[in-house]
């Protein structure tokens, strides 16, 4: 692994921007995503970057310290 570099493979927040060809987020979406494991740009930023078949809507009511505190992200959205 080339140094610098930005682990973290889970992302919550709300979108900033979206790439040309994504139909189904836009930005103010509040979502979370799961980063490509050991690739550029982790999620121990300020900014992160997933892509869009690994990032999901988030509900309304539940809060990014939810999502947060828990190891699998899935089991506050079934």
């Amino acid at each position: 692994m080339k140094k610098p570099h930005n682990s973290g493979d889970d992302i919550a927040g709300i979108v900033e921007a979206v790439g040309e060809n994504v139909t189904e987020f836009k930005p103010g979406d509040k979502v979370a995503a799961f980063h490509e494991m050991l690739a550029p740009h982790g999620s121990f930023a300020e900014y992160a970057i997933a892509w869009a078949y690994s990032t999901f809507d988030l509900p309304k009511k539940t809060s990014f310290e939810e999502v947060s505190g828990r190891d699998h992200i899935l089991e506050i959205l079934l």
